[in-house]
C-alpha cells in the first residue's frame, strides 16, 4: 500500500485537483478504483470548446460524450463553447449547478427537463429551438438564481436569393446575429432571480420587473432608442447593487433615465459604450458607488461634463474602482459633434489640481484613466507627493501617442505614482515611459506582480534590465503592432521569476504567441 492510499478520500481529492486534467483522468485513473473515483470528483468544473477557449483554461476535455456517460454525475460546472451548428438537447450530468453555453443550437425543453439542480444558467449568442417562447422552460428551474441571455434568431436565406458565394455568406452571418429580445412575461414566473444578464431588449421586457423583488445585479447590452421609457421599471429593484448598461442608443441622463438616480441602494455601476453619451448629473446621489466604469461613452456637455464629475468624484468616499476612459475630446462617438463635447483640446482648460479627485477615495484599489484627455501637469495632482494610496493594487494608462501628444504619462509621473502606490500589483504603461532610465522607478513596487508594456521594451538594454530585477513579477504581457524577432523572444527566457508570459502582435502571430506561452520554440 502506498503513502497515498492512505490519506482520507477528500485529501486525495484536493491534491489531485493540481495535476493536469489529461494525466488526472488517463493515468491516476489507472491507479485504482479508490484513485479513479477521486480524480473524477476533482474534475467537477470543466470547460469544453473550440481552440480558442481552450487557451484560456488547462482543466478541458476532448469528448463530452464519453466524459459525461462515465462521470458526468461528478460535474458541478460546466462552460461549453460550440460551433453555430453544434445540437445541444441533453445532458447527463443530475448535479450540474453552473452551466455555460457558447454558441450552438440548444433544445432547451428537452435539456433542462433533467438539470433541475441549475442555479445558474448563461446562454450566448445561443438559436434556441422554437424561439423565445420556448425561455418559459426555464420556470422548471426552482434554484434558479443567475440567468444569461443572448438568444440570436436564424433566418434562412430565399432559395431564390441571387447572393452567391461569400456574400450569401455574410448575409446568413448577419441574420444569424440578430438578438431576440426575451418576453417581458417570463420574468413574472422567475421570481427567484439574483442576477440577470440580458443581451438585448424591448420595452416589454421590462413590463415584469417588479416581479423580480430579490434581484442584486442587473447587465444589459443593445438597448434601443425604445428601451429608455421602460427603463423607469428600475426603481421597483429595491434589492439591486449591480447595475451594468452597454451600448446604449439613447443618452444616459436624468430626463431619459431618472430611475438610475433613484437606486440609492446601487454599489456598482457601468455606463460603457452608451453611444449618445452620459450626463454626470445621474451620479448625483450615488455617493454610496463602490465601484463606477463609464468606459467609452463620452461625458455629455464635454469639459463642463469633466468639471461635474471631478466635483462629485471626493463625495464618494467608499469607490473602489474608478475606470475612465476613451474621453478623447473631439472624436466621433454615437453622432456627437465635436462643438458638442467642447471641442478638441478644451478639456486641458481645467486645472491640473482638479483631476485629484481620481484619487480622491483613501479606499481605492482599482484605476483605469486609459484612451484620454489628461493634462501632463495633472499626474503630479493624482498622485501627490505628500499622500499614500495603500489600498491602490492595479493602474491601467494606455494611450495613443499620436492623438494625445500633449497629454503623454512621462518617465518622472512613473517615480510619482511609484511614490505613492506602494503595494500597486498590476501596471499598465504606455510605450513613452518605457526607455532606458524610464523604467527604474518600477524598482520601487515591491509587491508588483502583473506588468503590460509595449514590447519595444526588450529591445532597449536598460528597460530590459529592470525587467530582470523584478524579483516579485509573475506575469508579463507585450503588447505591439509587429512581431519581435526571434532574437528578442528568446531573450525572454532570461526571465526566470515569470509564470506567465503573453506575447501579442497585432498581426496575430498566434503560432509565436502559443509557442512562446507553452515553453517552445517560435
Amino acid at each position: 500500500m502506498d503513502a497515498f492510499s492512505a490519506l482520507p478520500a477528500g485529501m486525495l481529492v484536493h491534491i489531485l485537483e493540481f495535476v493536469p486534467l489529461t494525466h488526472r483522468l488517463q493515468s491516476c485513473s489507472l491507479v485504482s478504483s479508490s484513485w479513479a473515483a477521486a480524480a473524477a470528483a476533482a474534475t467537477s468544473s470543466i470547460i469544453v470548446g473550440t481552440e480558442y477557449t481552450r487557451r484560456l483554461r488547462s482543466d478541458r476535455i476532448s469528448s463530452l460524450d464519453q466524459y459525461t456517460i462515465h462521470h458526468g454525475h461528478f460535474i458541478t460546472s460546466l462552460t461549453l463553447a460550440t460551433t453555430a451548428d453544434c445540437e445541444l438537447s441533453q445532458l447527463p450530468c443530475p448535479h450540474l449547478r453552473e452551466l455555460v453555453v457558447w454558441y450552438g443550437r440548444v433544445q432547451l425543453s428537452t435539456l433542462l427537463s433533467s438539470l433541475t439542480r441549475l442555479t445558474s444558467l448563461q446562454l450566448f449568442a445561443c438559436e434556441v429551438r422554437g424561439g423565445a417562447r420556448q425561455l418559459t422552460a426555464l420556470t422548471a428551474l426552482p434554484d434558479l438564481q443567475h440567468l444569461g441571455l443572448s438568444i440570436r434568431g436564424r433566418v434562412e436565406l430565399d432559395k431564390g436569393s441571387s447572393l452567391q458565394g461569400d456574400a450569401a455568406s455574410t448575409a446568413a452571418i448577419d441574420a444569424w446575429g440578430r438578438s431576440i429580445p426575451a418576453p417581458g412575461g417570463l420574468f413574472s414566473q422567475l421570481t427567484q432571480l439574483t442576477q440577470l444578464f440580458l443581451y438585448s431588449a424591448d420595452v416589454g421586457t421590462f413590463r415584469h420587473f417588479s416581479c423580480l423583488t430579490k434581484l442584486q445585479g442587473l447587465s444589459m447590452r443593445e438597448l434601443g432608442a425604445e428601451c429608455a421609457a421602460g427603463l423607469t421599471a428600475l426603481q421597483s429593484l429595491a434589492q439591486l447593487t449591480r447595475l451594468a448598461i452597454t451600448q446604449a442608443d439613447f443618452p444616459i441622463s436624468m430626463e431619459t433615465v431618472p430611475a438610475i438616480a433613484a437606486l440609492t441602494g446601487l454599489r456598482s455601476l457601468q455606463l460603457s459604450l452608451c453611444r449618445m453619451g452620459v450626463d454626470p448629473a445621474v451620479l448625483g446621489p450615488l455617493s454610496q458607488l463602490q465601484e463606477l466604469d463609464i468606459s467609452f461613452s463620452e461625458l455629455l456637455g464635454g469639459p463642463a461634463g469633466m468639471s461635474v464629475l471631478l466635483a462629485w468624484l471626493p463625495k464618494v468616499q467608499h469607490l473602489t474602482h474608478l475606470a475612465i476612459s476613451g474621453h478623447q475630446w473631439g472624436m466621433q462617438l454615437g453622432g456627437l459633434s465635436q462643438q458638442a463635447v467642447g471641442g478638441r483640446g478644451a478639456v486641458l482648460a481645467l486645472p491640473p489640481q482638479a483631476y485629484s479627485a481620481f484619487t480622491a477615495s483613501t479606499a481605492l484599489q482599482h484605476l483605469e484613466l486609459s484612451f484620454m484627455d489628461v493634462p501632463a501637469a495633472a499626474w503630479e495632482h493624482i498622485f501627490p507627493a505628500g499622500r499614500q494610496l495603500p489600498s491602490l493594487t492595479t493602474f491601467c494608462r494606455e494611450q495613443d501617442s499620436d492623438s494625445l501628444a500633449g497629454t503623454l504619462l512621462q518617465s518622472q509621473h512613473i517615480s510619482c505614482i511609484a511614490r505613492c502606490c506602494c503595494n500597486l500589483q498590476s501596471l499598465q504603461l504606455p510605450s513613452s515611459v518605457q526607455q532606458g532610465a524610464c523604467m527604474q522607478p518600477l524598482l520601487q513596487l515591491p509587491n508588483l506582480q502583473e506588468l503590460v508594456i509595449d514590447s519595444g521594451v526588450v529591445q532597449s538594454r536598460e528597460a530590459f534590465a529592470v525587467l530582470l530585477h523584478l524579483a516579485t513579477l509573475t506575469a508579463l504581457q507585450l503588447c505591439s503592432d509587429a512581431g519581435l524577432p526571434s532574437s528578442s523572444l528568446q531573450q525572454l527566457t532570461a526571465l526566470r521569476q515569470l509564470r506567465f508570459l503573453d506575447v501579442q502582435f497585432a498581426s496575430w502571430e498566434l503560432h509565436s504567441q502559443v509557442c512562446v506561452q507553452s515553453g517552445g520554440t517560435p
